[in-house]
């Protein structure tokens, strides 16, 4: 059995690549400015307010991050409810019994529940 030296590691290590530190984000290309993204669409919030983002790493800006007011909310909400409207929902087959559509059914008011609990938090 060989017995590893420190001259064997060092040789080991040699052409080891390493990927970026999680913490660098030299490779990520960020925009200044970021909107809301409401009914598929990138959209200046309504009170034209921004705040700063900061790498709590190096405390450096990295960008400017729309700030949302209750009209946006209505807006997101409405965005929402409009989509759901678009979605397929699956039928019942003598595979699944109609299980799918249960599971759906069951999501979608679960889903519903929570909204309208945080939206009592946030009056």
């Amino acid at each position: 059995m060989k017995t590893i030296t420190r001259a064997t590691k060092a040789e080991l290590a040699k052409g080891w690549e390493y990927a970026p530190a999680p913490e660098a984000h030299d490779y990520i290309k960020l925009r200044s400015r970021y909107g809301l993204f409401i009914g598929g669409k990138w959209l200046a919030p309504h009170s034209r307010k921004y705040f700063a983002t900061i790498n709590p790493a190096t405390e450096e800006k990295l960008a400017d991050v729309a700030l949302g007011d209750p009209v946006d909310v209505d807006r997101a909400v409405k965005a929402a409810r409009h989509a759901e409207l678009q979605l397929h929902r699956p039928r019942p087959s003598a595979i699944n019994g109609g299980r799918a559509c249960w599971l759906h059914a069951h999501q979608s008011f679960a889903s519903l529940k929570i909204f309208r609990q945080c939206q009592g938090r946030t009056q």
